[in-house]
């Protein structure tokens, strides 16, 4: 039974690389276990460095807690049995098939923990929630872009962690591969997970997530439900962007950019002249 009375709190936290902070003295409300947290912004405003930071794979310093752990002071062995992290891409030129790749995820964090059999059983029973059985004897570098993602998106999944990290997860997916991916990510937090999401798109995470939160160079501009953190002015002062919000017939923001702010004005059509790209009726 996983623990939802546990929650991920960030206090002051700063990460980054040699000679380059990106994230600065971050603060953010407890994120809750059933729930997910999707990480919006434009390129550059730190939200793979704030995942990779919560995983351990980034330098940082400050205080990120889950429940009784100290993630930053954790030893990477233990954070691993907590941790489900999925980065942007698998890497290229591996030659294991996707079962057995999915298998050494599993053993990587927990050696021994299961039998040979038992850990392809688990393996299988993970790639079919994410529709992909029929790829397990496939070898890897015979994947689609979509095919990989939903691999290292199973490699995350199969050890079951408490906490799972999601950097762009439906980025090279199709729209009814986008919606199979986030089904599930849903259902992992509804068993009481923190689950955490880089997002691009802005309405894929008004329509799946809980919370949003919007980084901008670093720091938290705006958190709080998908109605309360993507308004039109922090589209306008994040993004550049005039937009406007509509919402759906079931309360749903969605977000409809009518063009960047800092863009040339279209210049008038002289009087009876269509404009350009126009039909004459």
């Amino acid at each position: 039974m996983m623990r939802t009375a546990d929650a991920l709190t960030v206090e002051r936290l700063s990460a980054g690389y040699p000679g380059r902070p990106v994230i600065r003295d971050l603060v953010l409300p407890p994120l809750p276990g059933g729930a997910v947290t999707a990480l919006v912004g434009p390129n550059a405003a730190g939200k793979s460095t704030l995942l990779k930071a919560f995983a351990g794979l980034v330098k940082a310093a400050g205080r990120v807690t889950f429940g009784d752990h100290d993630l930053l002071r954790l030893p990477l062995a233990a954070r691993a049995d907590l941790i489900g992290f999925m980065p942007q891409s698998l890497p290229q030129g591996v030659a294991l098939s996707v079962l057995e790749s999915v298998i050494a995820a599993f053993e990587a964090s927990r050696p021994g923990a299961l039998a040979g059999a038992d850990a392809a059983r688990r393996a299988i029973t993970t790639l079919d929630r994410l529709g992909i059985a029929d790829l397990a004897l496939d070898t890897l570098d015979r994947l689609s872009g979509g095919q990989r993602q939903l691999v290292s998106l199973a490699q995350a999944l199969v050890r079951e962690p408490r906490l799972l990290l999601l950097d762009e997860p439906t980025s090279a997916l199709d729209l009814r591969h986008q919606v199979t991916v986030m089904e599930a990510v849903r259902a992992l937090a509804a068993e009481g997970r923190i689950v955490v999401v880089v997002l691009h798109d802005l309405n894929l995470a008004a329509r799946w997530a809980d919370r949003v939160v919007v980084l901008d160079h670093g720091r938290a501009v705006a958190v709080g439900t998908p109605a309360q953190a993507l308004t039109s002015a922090t589209l306008a002062d994040v993004w550049g962007v005039a937009a406007r919000i509509t919402l759906g017939p079931n309360g749903v923001p969605h977000v409809v950019v009518e063009g960047a702010l800092d863009a040339p004005p279209v210049p008038a059509a002289a009087p009876g002249v269509p404009p350009e790209n126009s039909t004459a009726a």
